[in-house]
């Protein structure tokens, strides 16, 4: 939702600020989609704009969406090419692949290996 005037912005769930997110594959969430979709608000405000995440720090920046997004787009990168490699999901959740990103986004809910799972 984005309140043009005030350069508000609410994303939802597709941002979780300084958390690993959720991604609910249940209900047709994924990586590429929550990457696409932050690169969509990315490309869509001004540095000025207010955004607001679903969880985590209630106000963000555009560069704090900016770090959302590309700790996204690397973690599923480094994922695929384990899963290229023909490691398995358990193999892959133990390489520690977030371990640059675990300080800012290690926070809460949704633990390192978890997300490593849902990517």
């Amino acid at each position: 939702m984005y309140f043009k005037e005030a350069n508000v912005i609410h994303v939802g769930d597709i941002f979780w600020n300084g958390l690993y997110p959720f991604i609910d594959y249940s209900r047709g969430g994924s990586i590429d989609g929550t990457i696409a979709a932050s690169a969509k608000v990315i490309a869509s405000v001004d540095a000025d704009a207010v955004i607001i995440p679903s969880h985590g720090k209630p106000l963000s920046t555009l560069d704090d969406l900016k770090d959302y997004h590309e700790m996204l787009a690397t973690i599923r990168d480094n994922v695929a090419r384990l899963k290229s490699a023909g490691r398995s999901v358990e193999e892959t959740a133990a390489a520690n692949l977030r371990e640059a990103f675990d300080d800012q986004w290690a926070k809460a809910i949704i633990s390192p290996a978890f997300f490593t799972r849902f990517v």
